[in-house]
């Protein structure tokens, strides 16, 4: 099991429904809006000429690049723990259903 799973799912413990907590995806749009905010200051730098304009290029790439690689990472996490949930609610609805048939109600 990947190591950041334990730890979505202790937070998720907390809810009542063993959903992932609001929380983390405050979290995911926190790292995607502070990467977004360092493209924009590099691109804004890459325009002055203490700058080497190739390295301010490269670092803004390499921004990107992390930003795409820690989303994928953190969504596939929380996919794994949604579709958990889902199963189980699914479940638990099929249940109830096949209650509720049976009692006529």
């Amino acid at each position: 099991m990947p190591l950041h799973l334990p730890m979505i799912r202790s937070m998720a413990k907390k809810d009542a429904h063993h959903e992932v907590p609001v929380a983390v995806y405050q979290r995911l749009f926190e790292v995607a809006a502070g990467f977004d905010q360092a493209q924009r200051a590099m691109t804004a730098l890459t325009g002055l000429r203490m700058f080497d304009t190739g390295e301010m290029r490269r670092f803004a790439a390499l921004a990107a690049e992390t930003k795409s690689a820690i989303a994928s990472f953190l969504a596939g996490a929380i996919e794994m723990v949604e579709t958990d949930a889902a199963g189980r609610l699914s479940r638990s609805r099929s249940i109830r259903d096949r209650r509720e048939e049976r009692s006529g109600g």
